[in-house]
């Protein structure tokens, strides 16, 4: 796990670029170009070895996709034992090269290309035998078989894929009515939203590595989008309902701690940031245009009153974060 308490560990931004040269531990010539050096992008290997990331994980991907859609399209002219073997044998293959290669990429990518095979290979299972449980069951039993492979592979792509599945999971679950507590608004948008906030937690917490940047922005994403569409339904469908102002304060008060850094150890990130603000001002202007519209009947003078309250969101949304991203992080 990466201390970000380490000086070597921070990100190298103007700021701190700005503050070194204050302190004298920098001359002019010595701050530029470190700050060319930072604001550069990747140079040739560097997009090279991405790109042969990018088109190793996603062959994997479209080799299990292709095995699912094969027996898919011959189902019929395929023997009972060759539908369970042949899955079976190519998540085994996949698997021991991963056992093989464990501090490799190529046995990181195989181990994931294993896991969507596991679910292949449940899924032949169930309509082999028609064991008749429902949908969301078998994706239940696909995550949980998959926790050891994930905190062994301790590879973000392979939890960006567990996360998925239990969000498909937990949706189709409150959709089957599995989870009564759970089947009135707007737990049917939210509950799935809890996986992402379970996801980052555990890959903070160092339990299965700790994920790149990518992984924490894709996370956040996902866990802002899940609660502003989940206060947005409550706030339109069921207003008067205790949960519509709790479920907004929520929202607020996570977009706030997110923006302020006060959840995590990683340093500032302006993208989290402007998700959470962005989240913020959604959730506080559609509040606002129904107390407008709604309870005070402003109409003509509502649209103006809501479009003057959008430009202030907006304006210290960009004051803040514009004066957040120059500070040197505490």
């Amino acid at each position: 796990m990466t201390d970000t308490r380490d000086p070597l560990a921070i990100t190298a931004t103007a700021a701190r670029l700005r503050a070194l040269h204050d302190a004298g531990v920098l001359d002019e010539a010595a701050r530029l170009a470190l700050l060319r050096r930072a604001a550069a992008g990747p140079d040739a290997e560097g997009w090279r070895r991405h790109l042969d990331r990018l088109a190793l994980e996603l062959g994997a991907g479209l080799i299990v996709v292709g095995v699912i859609y094969f027996f898919a399209a011959n189902w019929a002219a395929l023997p009972r034992l060759a539908k369970i073997g042949g899955v079976a044998a190519m998540m085994s293959a996949a698997a021991a090269w991963a056992l093989y290669a464990p501090n490799r990429l190529s046995g990181r990518v195989a181990l994931s290309a294993a896991g969507g095979l596991l679910g292949a290979l449940l899924a032949v299972y169930g309509q082999v035998y028609q064991t008749g449980a429902d949908a969301w069951t078998l994706f239940a039993a696909w995550a949980v078989l998959l926790i050891p492979w994930v905190i062994a592979s301790r590879y973000p792509p392979l939890l960006l894929k567990w996360l998925g599945i239990i969000a498909l999971a937990l949706h189709l679950a409150v959709e089957q009515g599995a989870l009564p507590l759970l089947s009135q608004k707007p737990w049917p948008w939210l509950a799935p939203t809890l996986a992402p906030a379970l996801a980052w937690i555990i890959a903070e917490a160092g339990v299965v590595g700790r994920g790149p940047l990518y992984f924490l922005r894709v996370v956040g994403a996902a866990a802002f989008a899940g609660l502003t569409l989940s206060a947005l339904i409550l706030i339109i469908d069921e207003p008067k309902t205790v949960g519509a102002p709790l479920l907004t304060l929520l929202g607020l008060a996570a977009a706030g701690a997110w923006s302020l850094n006060l959840v995590g150890r990683r340093p500032f990130d302006l993208v989290l940031a402007c998700l959470a603000w962005a989240s913020a001002v959604i959730i506080t202007t559609t509040l606002l245009g129904r107390l407008l519209f709604d309870a005070l009947s402003l109409y003509e003078s509502g649209v103006l009153a809501l479009a003057v309250a959008i430009i202030a969101q907006v304006a210290l949304a960009a004051y803040w974060l514009r004066a957040r991203w120059r500070r040197a992080p505490s």
